[in-house]
């Protein structure tokens, strides 16, 4: 009775913590980067804690139900933390896509008439931001 009752307590504190955060990131399907990449740390952090949660619990399920219902608490911890890292790597595509876009116009916009001194130099911002945004979509994958 103890260990379904703590079971339940920890449910329905993931339960909670995931529908806190749902509603922080549902509301805003335009949320901008830095609130994505925010809402992801929070998603993981809840995660760890139901993963916590979960290994205290194994010691005293009793029953292959205790189990699924461990189970099924960090299922819902992990697929919030999947959709927020799934929107951190799109605000990272979305970025990289835009930047090339700038450029690709901007190269595409100087005249063939221009000095090629002055059309490098209308050019050199854009480029920076290209890498900047590379950089960023790099970043955390461990590219050799």
């Amino acid at each position: 009775m103890k260990g379904t009752l703590l079971r339940t307590r920890s449910i329905t504190s993931v339960l909670l913590c995931a529908l806190a955060i749902a509603s922080l990131t549902g509301c805003a399907p335009d949320a901008a980067p830095e609130e994505n990449t925010a809402s992801a740390c929070a998603a993981l952090e809840q995660l760890n804690s139901a993963v916590e949660a979960a290994k205290s619990e194994l010691s005293s399920a009793e029953t292959m139900g205790d189990l699924r219902d461990i189970r099924e608490s960090v299922s819902e911890a992990y697929t919030e933390a999947e959709s927020a890292l799934d929107r951190v790597a799109a605000d990272r595509a979305d970025q990289l896509a835009e930047s090339w876009s700038a450029l690709s116009e901007d190269v595409e916009g100087v005249s063939d008439d221009a000095a090629i001194a002055d059309a490098r130099e209308s050019l050199i911002e854009e480029f920076r931001e290209l890498g900047e945004a590379r950089q960023v979509a790099q970043s955390d994958l461990e590219c050799d």
